[in-house]
């Protein structure tokens, strides 16, 4: 048995050494992240906060204080080692504050990039209801790139017409209302763990892109391109949570060979692994 996102799945000694070591690397990866999100902040304030123990260090040398006694001065590297103890208190009592207010901020700016993302991925799914009407409730187009190459592969079969029929104008519409907000987003650093300008023009080029396709009937390789700039702002937005995605996958595969692990009736489990698979729903 092996615990894998607090469930525990079947899995051979050997499978199991193999997920316990992705869990091992899945777990440095994630100490990583998290000193990255506070060191940067917490090493200016250590320089400060070592600026001002100098600064009183030298005071206390100067004047004399509590280390001076008549007939017996000290150095000045005898006053520093006196007051080693409250400098590492001092340092580490801010630090630890630091790093809880950097982390506390990161989660609830993480909560709310989650949000976004959700709505971001919902949003940008309805330039497909002219194609995929009845399929698209029940999965996503842009949870994975192997989900988005089934839908166009899908609707390419279907000898569907690319047109600005008033389904897909209203969907541009809504999806341009969309990125206006997210721009927004963004402008007020409300994203974290992305590539600011590069989100940027992408979302205002793809929204450039929508209004001529909202124009004119295109090509399918045109509309398959803008949906494809479409998936690369959304794998943007959710990188902060999607950087383990290869681990994840590894441990999913080597658990799907268990058939009692029954990983293909876990819906997210089999979107990451398997994309939407439309025939299955017609047999």
């Amino acid at each position: 048995m092996v615990l894998y996102k607090g469930i525990r799945y079947s899995a051979g000694i050997k499978d199991t050494l193999k997920i316990w070591k992705v869990q091992l690397i899945l777990a440095m990866k994630r100490v990583k992240r998290r000193m990255l999100i506070t060191i940067p902040g917490n090493i200016s304030l250590y320089l400060l906060l070592t600026g001002c123990w100098l600064l009183f260090s030298i005071v206390v040398y100067k004047l004399g204080l509590l280390y001076y006694t008549a007939g017996n001065r000290h150095t000045f590297v005898d006053v520093i080692w006196e007051l080693k103890s409250s400098y590492f208190t001092s340092v580490l009592l801010a630090l630890f504050i630091n790093f809880y207010n950097n982390i506390s901020e990161y989660k609830k700016k993480i909560k709310k990039q989650h949000w976004i993302y959700i709505d971001t991925m919902e949003s940008f799914e309805k330039i497909f209801l002219p194609y995929v009407e009845d399929e698209l409730p029940r999965y996503m187009p842009f949870y994975t790139e192997k989900c988005l190459d089934d839908t166009l592969e899908y609707i390419k079969l279907q000898n569907c017409t690319i047109k600005p029929d008033r389904i897909l104008q209203n969907a541009i519409e809504d999806i341009k209302g969309h990125i206006d907000n997210v721009l927004d987003e963004i402008r007020e650093d409300a994203l974290v763990g992305i590539n600011k300008e590069m989100l940027l023009f992408a979302l205002s080029d793809v929204k450039r892109k929508l209004r001529n396709l909202n124009d004119t009937e295109i090509c399918f390789e045109d509309f398959r391109r803008v949906t494809r700039y479409m998936f690369g702002i959304i794998e943007e937005i959710r990188t902060p949570w999607r950087t383990d995605i290869k681990e994840d996958t590894e441990i999913l595969k080597i658990l799907e060979r268990y058939p009692q692990n029954a990983i293909d009736s876990n819906f997210y489990f089999s979107m990451l692994l398997h994309g939407h698979q439309f025939e299955r729903e017609n047999i």
